[in-house]
C-alpha cells in the first residue's frame, strides 16, 4: 500500500526537483501542501529546483498560497544549508523576502522567468559564497543593487532579457571574480560603465540585441581574459573602440547585425587567437583594414550580406587556418585577391549572390582542400577557370543562376569526388562537355532550366552513382541519349517541361532502381517505350501535360510497386488499359483533363489501396463503372466537370472511408442517389454546378453525420431542402447562394448550432428567413 507523503521521512534528503506544469490548476492547493511538507521535512536538502508555470486563469488566492509555502520563514530555516536555489517561471513572484537570506551557504540562486519580479532585496549582500546568480527574463526588473558589490565569489551573472534596466551599478566592477555576464536583449540599455574595466576574469561577455547601446567604452580593451564577445544586432553602434585589439586571448566574436557601423579599427588585427568571426549583415561597411590579414588561427570567417563591400583585402591571403569562408550576397563585390589561392586548408567557400563578380581567380584553383564550393547567382560571371579543375576534393559545387556562362571547362571533369553538381538555369549554356562523364562519384545532377541546351553528351551513361537526375526546363533538348540507360542506381528522373523530346530512348527500361519518373509537358511525345514497364521499383509516375499522347502502353501494368499515378491533361487518351488493375499499390490516381476518355474499365475496382482518385474535367465520360464500389480505402473522390455524366451509381454507398467528394460542375446529373447516406465518414461535400436538372436532394442526406462543409450553390432549379439536413449537426460551413429558385429554409435548421459560415447570397425568390437562425450564435459569416 502506498503511504501518504505526510508519513514518510525526508530528512535525508539532498535534492528535491519540483517542477508544475500549466495544466494542474484542478490540482493545485494539494500539490502546494506535499511541497510544504517536503520542504519542511528537508533538513540536510542541499538543491531545490522548482519550475512553476501556472494557469494565466488561476486565482491570485492560490498563487499567494504558493509563495507563502515557498517562503515559509520555518521552512527557509530548516533549509539554512541549501546551496542550489531554482524558482523558474515562478510568475506570481514580484518581491523576494528577506527571509531567503537564511540560506547564506547558496552557492547558486536561479530566478529565471519571473516576470513579475520588480526589485532585488537589500540583503542580497549576505550571499557572499554565491557563483551563479541567473536574473534571465526578470522583465519588470527596474534596477540591480549597489550591493551586487559584496557578491564576490560570483562566476556567472545573467540579466538576459531585463528588458526594463537601462543601466547597470558601477560597484559591479568589485565583482573581479565574474567569467561570465550575459546582459543580452537588455533592449533599454543606453551605456556601458567604463568601470566594467576591472572584470579582468571576465571571458564570455553578451550584449547581444542592446537595440539602444550607441557605443562602447574604450575601458573594455582591459578584459584581457575574454575569450567570447558578442554584440550582435546592437543596431546604433557606429564604430568599435580601437583599445580592443588588445583582447588577444579572444576566440569567438560576434557583431552580425551591427549595421551602422561603416568601418573597423585596424587594432583588430592585434586578436590573433580569433578562430571565429561573423560580421554578416554589417550592411553600411565599405571597406576592411589590410590587419585582419593577421588573425592566423581564424578558422571560420563570416562577412556575408556586407552589401557596400567593393573588394576585399589581398591580405586576407595570410589566414591559412581558415577553413569556411562566406562571403555570399557581397552584391557590390567586383572582384577576389589572387591571394585567396592561399588558404590551402579552406574546406567550405560560399560567394552566392555576388552579383557583379565577373571573375574568377585562376589561383582559387589552390584551394585543395575545398569540398563545398557555391556560386549561386554570379550573373555576371561568363566562364570559370580551369584551374578549378585542381580542386580534386570538392564533393559540392553549386552553380545555380550563374546565367552568362556559355561554357563549362572540360577540365571540371578531373572533380572525381564531386557528388553534388548544380548548374540549375544556367541559360546561355548550349554545350556539356563530354569530360563530366569522368565525375565518376557524382550522385547528384542538376541542371533544370538550361534553356539553350540541345543535347546531352553520349558519355554521361558513365555516372553510374547518379542517383538523381534533373533536366526539367530543358526546353530546346530534342533528345536523351540511349546510353542514360546504364544509370543503374537512378532513383530521381525528372524531364518535365522539354517541350521539344519527341521520344523517349527504349534504353530508360534499364533503370531498375528508379522511383520517382517525371515527364509532365512532354508535351510533343507521341508514344512511351513499352520497356518501361521494366520499372518494378517506381513509385511516383507523373505524364500530365502529355497532350500528344494516344495511349499508354499495357506493359505498365507491371509497375506494381507505383503509388502515385497522374496522367492528366493526356488529352487523346480515349481508352484506359484493363492491365492497370494490376497496380495494387496505387494510392493517388488522377486522370483530370482527359478530355476523349467515354470510359473507366472496371478492373479500376481492383487497386483496392486507392486513397484519391480524381477524374475531373472528363467532359466525355457518361458512366463510372460499378465496381469502384470496392475502393474502400479511398478518402478523397473527385468527379467535377463531368458534364456527360448523367447519374452516379447506387454502389457509391461502399465508399465508407471516403472524407472529401466532390461532384461540382456536372451538369447532366439529374438526382443523387439516397445510398449516399452510408457515406458515414464524409466530412466535405461539393455539388456546386449550374444544375439544370437537379430538382431536389435525397432525404437521407442526414446520415452524414460527419459533414462539416456542404456547398450546392449555383443549384439553380432546388427549390426545396430536405428538413433532415437540419439533422447535420457537425455543419461548419454551408453554401446555398445563387440557388435562385429556393424559397424557403427548413425550420430544422435553427438546429445547425455548429454553423460558423451560412452564404445565401443571391437566392432571389427566398422571401423570408427563419426567426430561428439568430439562435445560431456561433456564425461568424452570414452572407
Amino acid at each position: 500500500m502506498q503511504s501518504n507523503i505526510e508519513d514518510m521521512n525526508y530528512s535525508s534528503l539532498r535534492l528535491l526537483i519540483f517542477i508544475i506544469e500549466e495544466n494542474i490548476s484542478k490540482k493545485a492547493l494539494a500539490i502546494w501542501n506535499k511541497l510544504s511538507v517536503l520542504l519542511k521535512q528537508s533538513y540536510k536538502l542541499k538543491s531545490l529546483m522548482l519550475c512553476i508555470d501556472l494557469p494565466r486563469t488561476m486565482s491570485n488566492d492560490i498563487a499567494d498560497n504558493l509563495y507563502y509555502k515557498i517562503f515559509d520563514s520555518k521552512a527557509l530555516e530548516k533549509l539554512k544549508n541549501l546551496n542550489v536555489l531554482q524558482l523558474k517561471n515562478c510568475e506570481f513572484i514580484e518581491i523576494i523576502p528577506n527571509s531567503i537570506f537564511l540560506m547564506n551557504a547558496l552557492l547558486e540562486f536561479d530566478l529565471e522567468g519571473c516576470l513579475n519580479l520588480e526589485t532585488l532585496p537589500k540583503n542580497m549582500h549576505i550571499l557572499i559564497s554565491l557563483k551563479i546568480l541567473n536574473l534571465k527574463r526578470c522583465r519588470r526588473l527596474k534596477a540591480l543593487l549597489n550591493s551586487i558589490e559584496n557578491l564576490i565569489s560570483m562566476q556567472w551573472f545573467s540579466i538576459e532579457g531585463c528588458s526594463r534596466l537601462t543601466s547597470l551599478p558601477k560597484e559591479l566592477d568589485n565583482v573581479t571574480t565574474l567569467t561570465t555576464f550575459a546582459i543580452s536583449e537588455c533592449k533599454n540599455m543606453t551605456l556601458l560603465l567604463k568601470e566594467l574595466n576591472n572584470l579582468t576574469s571576465l571571458t564570455t561577455f553578451d550584449i547581444s540585441w542592446c537595440k539602444k547601446l550607441i557605443s562602447l567604452p574604450n575601458e573594455l580593451g582591459n578584459l584581457t581574459s575574454l575569450t567570447t564577445f558578442d554584440i550582435s544586432w546592437c543596431k546604433k553602434l557606429t564604430s568599435l573602440p580601437k583599445e580592443l585589439g588588445n583582447l588577444t586571448s579572444l576566440t569567438t566574436f560576434d557583431i552580425r547585425w551591427c549595421e551602422n557601423l561603416t568601418s573597423f579599427p585596424k587594432k583588430l588585427g592585434n586578436l590573433t587567437s580569433l578562430t571565429t568571426f561573423d560580421m554578416s549583415y554589417c550592411k553600411n561597411l565599405i571597406s576592411l583594414p589590410k590587419e585582419l590579414g593577421n588573425l592566423i588561427s581564424l578558422t571560420i570567417f563570416d562577412m556575408s550580406r556586407c552589401e557596400n563591400l567593393t573588394s576585399l583585402p589581398n591580405k586576407l591571403g595570410n589566414l591559412t587556418s581558415l577553413i569556411t569562408f562566406d562571403i555570399s550576397y557581397c552584391k557590390n563585390l567586383i572582384s577576389l585577391p589572387n591571394k585567396l589561392g592561399n588558404l590551402k586548408s579552406l574546406i567550405t567557400f560560399d560567394i552566392n549572390y555576388c552579383e557583379n563578380l565577373t571573375l574568377l581567380p585562376n589561383e582559387l584553383g589552390n584551394l585543395t582542400s575545398l569540398t563545398t564550393f557555391d556560386i549561386i547567382r554570379c550573373e555576371n560571371l561568363t566562364s570559370l577557370p580551369k584551374e578549378l579543375s585542381n580542386l580534386t576534393s570538392l564533393t559540392i559545387f553549386n552553380m545555380n543562376y550563374c546565367k552568362n556562362l556559355t561554357s563549362l571547362p572540360k577540365e571540371l571533369g578531373n572533380l572525381k569526388s564531386l557528388t553534388i553538381f548544380d548548374i540549375i538555369w544556367c541559360k546561355k549554356l548550349i554545350s556539356l562537355p563530354k569530360e563530366i562523364s569522368n565525375l565518376i562519384s557524382l550522385t547528384t545532377f542538376d541542371m533544370s532550366k538550361c534553356e539553350n541546351l540541345i543535347s546531352l553528351p553520349q558519355e554521361l551513361g558513365n555516372l553510374t552513382s547518379l542517383t538523381t537526375f534533373n533536366n526539367q526546363w530543358c526546353k530546346n533538348l530534342t533528345s536523351l541519349p540511349k546510353e542514360l540507360g546504364n544509370l543503374i542506381s537512378l532513383t530521381t528522373f525528372d524531364i518535365s517541361w522539354c517541350k521539344k523530346l519527341t521520344i523517349l530512348p527504349k534504353e530508360l527500361g534499364n533503370l531498375t532502381s528508379l522511383t520517382t519518373f517525371d515527364i509532365n509537358k512532354c508535351v510533343n511525345l507521341t508514344s512511351l517505350p513499352k520497356e518501361l514497364g521494366n520499372l518494378t521499383s517506381l513509385t511516383t509516375f507523373n505524364i500530365q501535360y502529355c497532350k500528344n499522347l494516344i495511349l499508354l502502353p499495357k506493359e505498365l501494368s507491371n509497375l506494381t510497386s507505383l503509388s502515385t499515378f497522374d496522367i492528366s491533361w493526356y488529352k487523346k487518351l480515349t481508352s484506359l488499359s484493363k492491365e492497370l488493375d494490376n497496380l495494387t499499390s496505387l494510392t493517388i490516381f488522377n486522370i483530370q483533363w482527359c478530355e476523349n476518355l467515354t470510359s473507366l474499365p472496371k478492373e479500376i475496382g481492383n487497386l483496392t489501396s486507392l486513397t484519391t482518385f480524381d477524374v475531373s474535367k472528363c467532359k466525355n465520360l457518361t458512366s463510372l463503372p460499378q465496381e469502384l464500389d470496392n475502393l474502400i480505402t479511398l478518402t478523397t473522390f473527385y468527379i467535377s466537370d463531368c458534364e456527360n455524366l448523367t447519374s452516379l451509381l447506387n454502389e457509391l454507398d461502399n465508399l465508407t472511408s471516403l472524407t472529401i467528394f466532390n461532384i461540382q460542375w456536372c451538369d447532366n446529373l439529374t438526382s443523387l442517389p439516397k445510398e449516399l447516406n452510408n457515406l458515414i465518414s464524409l466530412t466535405t461535400f461539393n455539388i456546386q454546378c449550374w444544375y439544370k436538372k437537379l430538382t431536389s436532394l435525397p432525404n437521407e442526406l442526414d446520415n452524414l453525420i460527419s459533414l462539416t462543409t456542404f456547398d450546392m450553390s449555383y443549384c439553380k432549379n432546388l427549390t426545396s431542402l430536405p428538413k433532415e439536413l437540419g439533422n447535420l449537426t457537425s455543419f461548419t460551413k454551408f453554401d446555398i447562394s445563387k440557388c435562385e429558385n429556393l424559397t424557403s429554409l427548413p425550420n430544422e435548421f435553427s438546429n445547425l448550432t455548429s454553423l460558423t459560415t451560412f452564404d445565401m447570397s443571391y437566392c432571389k425568390n427566398l422571401t423570408s428567413l427563419l426567426e430561428e437562425l439568430s439562435n445560431l450564435t456561433s456564425i461568424a459569416c452570414y452572407k
